[in-house]
């Protein structure tokens, strides 16, 4: 008997999550795509107009119409600040820009791009509530302005040129790690509205359990029923409708459970993942910011070098929660074909199985064990394919599809 329509659920047995991470990502891909197109677009040869348009950008952030935690917001390093360290550091930075009347006679084109961007990048992080995308950006744009672009007269002319360009290439550096705090947040987002989602879903299947067995011991035709097959096997009552439909219903109502205990486990893993990966990224833009700018362009090329090393591990870590991401929607495709493409030649209980061994596999690991463990090694405990097996896998199905149709036509 295959997944179907359960009469007790009204809906079809499907995983309780639809799978949704790589669409989620393509979104974000597409947004800063329009961000860096809109720099390009706004910045131009003079400085003065660059200037302008970076303190409009700034101007339009709606700290009252915030969806950062309020105590965020409010939150201030010196007691006697007006505002919160966000606005703070908003408010200061437009100041600065302002009150600057140091010419370096430089073209600041590519630099001010940068500095729109992350303008920008701030302006939506307070907006959406990303919370260390905003942090990220603040402080990318505290240096930015305040300790590279205000300062650049005090260098010597000879250095000037070149030392603009090595701080263009860092403040790159800056964007490429506010753009993985976006992704870090968003996730985030992502998880926290899956997880209520979920406890809707366990809530309902409790009371769909309730009903069910309110439903059985209210009918006593039905319990009547019941004792004269009770030492027959399963498949002797089946012929009785209203015991088929029972069973039916009671396998329905065990799969939608397995399906949530495998929700749950995924939340688990992704919460983990999350939380480690944030403390990751929140050290990278601590060790970023502290760093003092060195305004001798030879110290600049030693402090650059660092950064560059400091970013290069940065890579590392996002590639790898980028590889988690990709195994946690693996399994729910994997979840999907059991239910889907295999329904109508595996029962349901070898469905229930498999799932069930994904969850025992992920549960039997302690959180050390999770934290460490490489995600080729993680796939292989939830009996998942690693691309190159799974390629073959399919290879050879093709071929035998392509034999059986040829068969067919003989």
């Amino acid at each position: 008997m295959g997944l179907k329509k359960s009469r007790l659920s009204g809906d079809s047995m499907t995983p309780s999550k639809t799978n949704k991470l790589n669409e989620f990502f393509d979104g974000i891909k597409s947004k800063k795509k329009q961000r860096k197109l809109a720099a390009k677009r706004n910045i131009s040869n003079s400085n003065a107009a660059n200037e302008k348009k970076i303190l409009d950008v700034l101007s339009e952030i709606d700290f009252s119409n915030s969806n950062l935690d309020p105590e965020l917001l409010e939150h201030k390093t010196i007691s006697t600040q007006n505002v919160g360290d966000l606005e703070q550091t908003r408010n200061e930075v437009m100041e600065k820009i302002i009150s600057n009347t140091k010419n370096s006679g430089l073209k600041l084109k590519e630099f001010d791009t940068r500095l729109y961007e992350i303008a920008l990048e701030y302006k939506n992080a307070i907006s959406n509530g990303h919370k260390n995308a905003a942090f990220a950006a603040r402080s990318a744009l505290h240096i930015g302005v305040v300790q590279i672009r205000n300062q650049l007269a005090d260098i010597r002319d000879e250095w000037r040129q070149n030392y603009l360009d090595d701080c263009t290439v860092y403040m790159g550096k800056w964007i490429q790690l506010i753009e993985t705090c976006i992704s870090l947040d968003a996730s985030m987002d992502s998880y926290e509205k899956s997880t209520k989602q979920l406890e809707t879903k366990l809530a309902d299947l409790e009371r769909r359990k309730s009903e069910y067995n309110d439903r059985i011991k209210n009918d006593d035709n039905l319990i009547k029923r019941l004792n004269m097959v009770r030492d027959k096997p399963v498949g002797e009552t089946l012929t009785d409708p209203a015991l088929r439909r029972l069973f039916d219903d009671l396998v329905d109502v065990k799969i939608r459970d397995t399906m949530i205990q495998f929700d749950l486990t995924m939340n688990k893993m992704q919460k983990r993942k999350q939380v480690q990966y944030a403390q990751q990224v929140e050290t990278q833009r601590i060790s970023v910011e502290d760093m003092p700018i060195p305004k001798d362009p030879y110290s600049f090329q030693k402090f650059k070098d660092t950064v560059d090393s400091m970013f290069r591990e940065a890579t590392k870590v996002e590639n790898e929660y980028a590889e988690f991401l990709q195994l946690i929607s693996d399994v729910e495709g994997r979840v999907n074909q059991m239910a889907h493409s295999q329904a109508a030649k595996m029962e349901n209980q070898m469905v229930q199985d498999q799932i069930s061994k994904m969850v025992e596999a992920v549960n039997s690991m302690s959180e050390s064990e999770l934290d460490k463990m490489p995600t080729r090694e993680l796939r292989e405990k939830l009996g998942l394919k690693v691309e190159e097996e799974q390629k073959e896998e399919n290879r050879n199905e093709n071929t035998e599809t392509e034999d059986e149709t040829e068969e067919n036509l003989n």
